[in-house]
């Protein structure tokens, strides 16, 4: 059973690990395949957990350096966007997983950080990306595929670049019949390039204006959608 989260219905908090919550700093193999990670995707795949009432599009997107993830500087900007439409339904992927945005309050999801450049080789953070990517996409196709009846429609908040997950998140929704959209448009991510070289936190990239416009457009052609 899942309560609220104090003075904040909307979020949920649920004992699904009943280890301890440590601080994982980094994404290491380890971290990523943590126990507790594993656990919450298991969670989240079962038949026990199904998106909220009324919620029938899948909105992917990137996580935030700052936890919680609505809360941040980034995230919150998103969320100005995505609250506008209530089909939407907020998932955030991280190396943590799939994680629906209702229960991002749990302690594991406020317990952990990406990859510390500083301590890594080219080399080692090039293997620990592929790592992270092939993960997240398991845990992407295992979570559609359990919750395929409940979506009309994955949208997909993703840099449109070639070694992302882009177009296998695309190829599988063709496999399962699920429409999918991305977004923001080729050209806009083109005509950010500069500004997106001046960023300290390639994460800023998602609250330019011109591609939070493409989010909103994106957002309300979808919810349309019967």
């Amino acid at each position: 059973m899942s309560a609220t989260y104090p003075n904040f219905p909307e979020y949920k908090l649920k004992n699904v690990y009943k280890g301890e919550t440590t601080f994982k700093r980094g994404a290491t193999r380890d971290h990523i395949f943590h126990e507790e990670f594993e656990e919450w995707q298991r969670f989240f795949c079962s038949g026990e957990y199904a998106p909220p009432a009324g919620k029938d599009i899948a909105l992917f997107h990137v996580c935030t350096w700052a936890k919680p993830y609505d809360f941040s500087y980034i995230g919150k900007k998103i969320r100005q966007v995505t609250n506008q439409y209530e089909r939407i339904h907020p998932i955030i992927l991280s190396n943590a997983g799939v994680i629906p945005y209702e229960y991002q309050m749990n302690p594991t999801f406020c317990a952990y950080d990406w990859i510390q450049m500083g301590d890594l080789s080219k080399e080692e953070h090039l293997r620990l990306k592929k790592l992270y990517q092939h993960s997240l996409s398991n845990r992407i196709k295992n979570y559609l595929t359990s919750k395929q009846k409940d979506y009309k429609a994955v949208i997909h908040y993703c840099m449109p670049i070639r070694d992302s997950i882009v177009s296998d998140i695309h190829h599988f929704c063709a496999e399962i019949g699920v429409p999918y959209f991305h977004t923001p448009e080729v050209e806009t991510f083109r005509n950010s390039k500069d500004v997106l070289a001046k960023l300290k936190d390639f994460g800023e990239f998602y609250i330019l204006d011109p591609v939070l416009k493409d989010l909103e457009n994106t957002l309300k052609k979808v919810s349309s959608i019967d």
